[in-house]
């Protein structure tokens, strides 16, 4: 086998580290965009009342560390407590409590990028207004009073704006609310035989029956 010159070898050192410049910089972490375009933050932290908007970020360069690439996302500097990587062009962010609207940044091991474009963020609508303007909830009708686990059942009452948790003799329930003077709730899986409650910023109000869970 013939030597090799050293000027052939230079020569593959020349192209080796011109390869390495190339492939670092194609995992260099970018942000182009990002939707919705504004959404809520977590308030309060426990997301108890407002859950905070999962904002799709899309750029590239999320997963240049590997499938199990490390990544963080800040909303004008404040990081988001969960961050999710759905491939190397997106990644999905909660906006984080007491976020401020302002650039997004991702940063990866190949370095931070920015949003071109800043991020707003709207106010928890009930938190906007003052608790004391917040009257406990009054529970006046329960239709039907009894049903199976999983069915409809629908509360009428005064003050439920803001309401964030309704329960079945003490377990929790899936609501949805139609308007301040309704709820529709769906009867937990474990309900007991109870009263129901309901509860918002300003305290808990109880039905005057108890409901009845039927058995299957």
């Amino acid at each position: 086998m013939r030597a090799r010159s050293a000027g052939f070898w230079a020569t593959l050192l020349v192209v080796a580290t011109a390869s390495l410049v190339v492939g670092g910089s194609a995992s260099a972490v970018t942000v182009a965009s990002f939707t919705p375009a504004s959404g809520l933050a977590q308030t309060p932290a426990d997301g108890s009342w407002c859950p905070g908007g999962t904002i799709a970020i899309t750029g590239s360069g999320f997963m240049s560390d590997g499938p199990t690439a490390s990544v963080s996302v800040s909303f004008n500097g404040k990081a988001s407590p969960s961050v999710q990587v759905g491939s190397n062009v997106t990644v999905f962010a909660v906006v984080p409590t007491d976020a401020t609207s302002g650039p997004i940044s991702v940063t990866t091991a190949a370095g931070t990028a920015t949003s071109p474009t800043p991020f707003t963020v709207n106010a928890c609508p009930y938190t906007a207004d003052p608790v004391s303007q917040v009257s406990v909830p009054v529970l006046s009708k329960v239709k039907p009073a009894s049903g199976k686990v999983g069915s409809k059942v629908v509360i009428l009452g005064t003050s439920l704006t803001g309401v964030f948790s309704v329960t079945f003799n003490g377990v929790k329930a899936k609501f949805v609310k139609d308007s301040p003077n309704q709820l529709t709730v769906t009867v937990p899986a474990k309900a007991k035989n109870g009263k129901i409650s309901v509860s918002n910023p300003a305290g808990t109000g109880l039905t005057s029956v108890s409901f009845k869970v039927v058995k299957k």
